[in-house]
């Protein structure tokens, strides 16, 4: 990354973002085993210990995953622009009433990039 100065204030001549994730609350608590038998869903631990189901879509060429807690939180990795997740985040609620787990407002999403 190329930084310049002037008159006081930093122009990026050239940025690049490698990485963008998204993270989401839906403020309740979920039961994991039931979208455990969704056809693109994978359960299991991570790394500390606590469970999550991993949704994956396909994107295109790539693949985006939707992690989901049993604390109703969410993290997004995989896609190339914030708008990708927005989407995920419309295919998630949906998966999700349609398994009878309802949000009471759609939930905040966070953008991250690294």
């Amino acid at each position: 990354m190329k930084i310049e100065k002037s008159t006081g204030s930093i122009e990026y001549l050239h940025f690049r973002t490698k990485r963008i994730i998204a993270t989401a609350s839906l403020k309740i608590k979920i039961n994991l085993e039931r979208l455990a038998h969704l056809p693109n869903a994978k359960y299991g631990p991570s790394k500390s210990k606590k469970y999550f189901i991993d949704l994956s879509f396909r994107k295109g060429l790539h693949r985006v995953h939707a992690m989901i807690f049993q604390k109703g939180n969410l993290v997004f990795a995989g896609a190339k622009t914030p708008g990708e997740y927005e989407e995920i985040l419309k295919k998630v609620l949906i998966i999700l009433r349609q398994m009878g787990i309802r949000t009471k407002k759609k939930p905040r999403l966070t953008i991250k990039s690294s």
